[in-house]
């Protein structure tokens, strides 16, 4: 008997276990998963199929708290957002949630008076969105404000966003050819509700995502928010249970737009080797192979042990998806010629593998 995943799902599991390791009958069956109890193909269960990644918010790598004012950024994983004239006072926060272990919440901070709007997006992949041209799309979630919510009408602006670009983010629209085949207001209250938006995708879409924005009035106080949770993107016209995943999967699918690595330290951190008195190099591989060209940012004070000073430059090279060159300079005559040596970083010192959307 053959066992049918879900082509996300049967690359996760290859790359989580290797070709030739025993896969465990718990991991594979869970729902999502054809033939899995509960699952599309199971004996009377229902169709279910969520498209988007972390709907959820079960991965949240970086921080469960993103105090945000500036450009676009990605908040929690997947999930991005600002508010218009990219005006501070925006929070966003990992929750605990009711219906799952979490919820995403937004927050115009205590006492801001700035009445710009406050957004998160969420945006699929190109690759994702042709399979779906000409068909019905449902995003359903479940939402709740504050009880200091200050949107005119306690109405949070639903729309369901489509581009022509390839591999875009959704800010305020795509980028290249937006269009909003669906959009709602919908009155929270401080109750959770579920809410539901369906579309017909355009023909030549290469894009498409969900974003939620409210305009505040007046001055914030200590509960301006809304919460959802349970987010889902699915073929049909109708909303279907939320399709919960095993967080095994959730995380990698995760890994493969966006990997943090968090120091507490000292940490040793690699094994470099010295091709010159004031350079030195090792190699990285990633837990997750990158799904599209990325970039690599280091933050924070790195030191090469048993060297006086600070590693002056810390920079890469041949960027792969999977393994990437890590390159160290220091001053003239601080490394012996072909040592190996251990590269350290500080408490908090970060590096970011960042393969999102643009």
């Amino acid at each position: 008997m053959s066992l049918i995943l879900h082509p996300r799902q049967a690359l996760l599991v290859e790359k989580r276990v290797g070709p030739n390791q025993m896969v465990s009958d718990r991991f594979l069956r869970m729902p999502g998963i054809e033939g899995a109890p509960g699952a599309p193909g199971a004996p009377g269960a229902p169709a279910t199929n969520r498209l988007n990644i972390n709907g959820n918010f079960a991965v949240s790598q970086f921080a469960d708290i993103f105090a945000h004012a500036g450009a676009y950024a990605i908040m929690i994983d997947r999930w991005g957002g600002r508010r218009n004239n990219n005006s501070a006072g925006m929070t966003v926060s990992r929750v605990t949630g009711e219906r799952g272990e979490y919820a995403c919440k937004v927050q115009r901070d205590l006492g801001n008076t700035s009445i710009d709007w406050l957004m998160i997006t969420h945006a699929l992949q190109t690759s994702d969105v042709i399979a779906l041209r000409g068909k019905q799309i449902t995003i359903s979630l479940w939402a709740k404000a504050g009880a200091n919510f200050s949107a005119t009408g306690n109405l949070l602006q639903c729309r369901l966003d489509t581009g022509t670009g390839i591999d875009q983010k959704l800010d305020l629209g795509f980028a290249t050819g937006n269009t909003s085949p669906a959009s709602s207001s919908e009155a929270l209250t401080t109750g959770l509700l579920q809410y539901t938006l369906t579309g017909t995708i355009p023909a030549n879409a290469t894009g498409l995502g969900l974003r939620l924005f409210y305009t505040p009035v007046g001055t914030a106080g200590a509960d301006d928010w809304f919460q959802i949770e349970e987010v889902q993107f699915e073929e049909g016209p109708n909303a279907t249970p939320f399709d919960r995943w095993s967080i095994v999967i959730e995380e990698m699918a995760c890994l493969a737009y966006s990997e943090w690595w968090i120091f507490t330290g000292p940490s040793a951190f690699a094994i470099a080797g010295a091709r010159s008195t004031s350079f030195a190099t090792t190699g990285v591989k990633y837990a997750r192979k990158r799904l599209k060209p990325h970039t690599i940012t280091a933050t924070g004070v790195w030191d090469m042990l048993g060297v006086s000073g600070d590693v002056n430059t810390l920079s890469f090279a041949g960027i792969e998806q999977d393994t990437c060159q890590l390159n160290s300079t220091e001053a003239a005559t601080a490394y012996t010629f072909g040592n190996a040596m251990t590269l350290a970083a500080a408490n908090g010192n970060t590096l970011h593998f960042d393969a999102e959307l643009t």
